[in-house]
């Protein structure tokens, strides 16, 4: 894209976003003295979603089950706002469904709904915001995963829905929350393609679902899948603690691999499925135990991952990633230890996708970059993709 272009489309979003601001309703969740355009992003599979300094949501790309929740199933290349007049204050978004946490505490979610994941007691697809099933569950976090979603409560207890195992004690595919086995207090939870892990109010890792390619970073005994068709797999049923003996601030969880930043000292580990070095560690080698980040002066303080790749943000806003799709490095080119992002932008957060990347800026907005052939990078072209940061555009 040409400089005087990027420039301009910086220049107009500038205006936009402090012509919000100016007129933002006051009993927004965000007041009007924010003028950032975005406050939160999330990539899913082949959508992106973010929300605006007003609370509202927007999401574009993909939306053949109504996973951008505007009552449609028409792709978006620019974002298109979320039917209804909900304020959120969180969003997470999975293969074709996302979630949301509202300013009054409720939890919706939307999209594909096969195997019960949007939590509304049925299997029954929707194009806008459906509550979940909550009786009196009071939700401060959700996180969608493939075809499970998990939540974690204000007291710490941590439910799951969807397609199990989910983590209480059984194999069961539930369509409405049910409590993980066990007393933990979670701090945090994140749901991969094939599993969930989260981190305890003491800072013990625990994970639960699949472990075929060592994502759960422990040993199990246990096995999921249907026997009698010989087709089965190591898991576990229940939460199961990390080997290493190592606290940690965040874990995020991929489709087949989990990575965390270290409580002691900021350091990143990752375990699990290796196969584009989307652990970071110099290999292409699975790993079933936390093998810690090649990452030579540089700490991070937030992460991300999704598929076969992992993205940090270090101290300074520079964002890193490694593993394969495109890293937003100018390259197609996978890489087994982290990367810079190309470019001058500093980030707050990433959220990686199936196929794409997105990350929002510390002046409030969302930059994609990788596959954009549903119009998930949000750039209103028709551009297949890009290998380096464009800005979100069209609104």
């Amino acid at each position: 894209m040409p400089d005087v272009v990027h420039d301009l489309r910086i220049f107009l979003l500038s205006a936009l976003a402090l012509a919000i601001a100016s007129c933002a309703d006051s009993t927004a969740p965000y007041q009007p003295d924010d003028p950032r355009l975005f406050l939160a992003v999330a990539a899913g599979s082949g959508h992106t979603c973010g929300i605006n300094a007003e609370g509202r949501l927007l999401c574009w790309g993909q939306n053949e089950a109504g996973q951008l929740g505007d009552g449609t199933t028409e792709d978006r290349t620019f974002p298109a706002p979320v039917a209804g007049d909900l304020r959120f204050v969180s969003v997470s978004a999975s293969g074709s469904n996302t979630c949301g946490i509202t300013d009054d505490a409720s939890a919706y979610c939307w999209g594909s709904n096969y195997f019960g994941q949007l939590g509304n007691g049925t299997d029954s697809s929707h194009a806008t915001p459906a509550p979940v099933n909550t009786s009196d569950i009071v939700f401060s976090a959700i996180s969608a995963g493939g075809a499970r979603t998990c939540g974690l409560a204000v007291n710490g207890t941590a439910y799951c829905w969807g397609l199990g195992p989910l983590g209480d004690g059984t194999q069961d595919t539930v369509a409405a929350p049910v409590k993980v086995d066990g007393e933990i207090r979670f701090n945090s939870l994140s749901a991969g393609g094939d599993h969930t892990c989260g981190v305890a109010a003491d800072q013990t890792a625990y994970c639960w679902g699949s472990n075929f390619y060592g994502e759960l970073g422990t040993t199990t005994t246990e096995t999921c899948g249907f026997p009698e068709e010989q087709n089965t797999w190591p898991c576990s049923t229940v939460p199961l603690v990390v080997s290493g003996d190592i606290t940690f601030s965040q874990l995020v969880t991929g489709w087949g691999h989990t990575c965390g930043i270290a409580l002691d000292d900021d350091g990143v580990y990752c375990w699990g499925d290796n196969y584009s070095g989307q652990l970071g560690d110099g290999t292409a080698t699975d790993r079933p135990t936390p093998t810690r980040v090649i990452s030579p002066d540089v700490m991070f303080t937030t992460i991300t991952a999704a598929s076969g790749t992992t993205c940090g943000v270090a101290p300074d806003g520079t964002a890193y990633c490694w593993g394969g799709q495109p890293l937003g490095n100018g390259s197609d080119s996978s890489a087994v230890a982290p990367t810079p992002v190309s470019g001058s932008v500093r980030f707050e957060h990433l959220s990686v996708g199936g196929t794409h990347t997105c990350g929002l800026s510390m002046e409030g907005f969302i930059y994609c970059w990788g596959s954009n052939r549903r119009g998930q990078l949000g750039d209103d072209s028709d551009v297949l993709g890009w290998d380096t940061p464009v800005v979100v555009w069209g609104w």
